[in-house]
């Protein structure tokens, strides 16, 4: 998909979650959601470096002309 919201980011979903993690720290600050934050960030890196590596080999240069247009988490402008 190359429009909507998947012209601005290529994990929406993913960074999504992250926002919702983040949300939650700022509404409750502690120990605990600080680390279900930096536990959501690390894993959904994670999840993604290994999904675009097997997109790269399964889709080749079409995906990467999609990544050369669009940033990993968000384009804001």
């Amino acid at each position: 998909m190359q429009t909507g919201i998947f012209s601005r980011s290529r994990n929406p979903v993913f960074l999504g979650m992250i926002a919702i993690t983040a949300g939650l720290f700022l509404a409750i600050p502690s120990a605990i959601s600080l680390l279900a934050f930096g536990l959501c960030w690390a894993s959904l890196e994670l999840q993604v470096r290994l999904e675009e590596a097997h997109l790269r080999a399964a889709l080749g240069q079409p995906y990467l002309d999609y990544c050369a247009r669009v940033p990993r988490w968000l384009r804001v402008a």
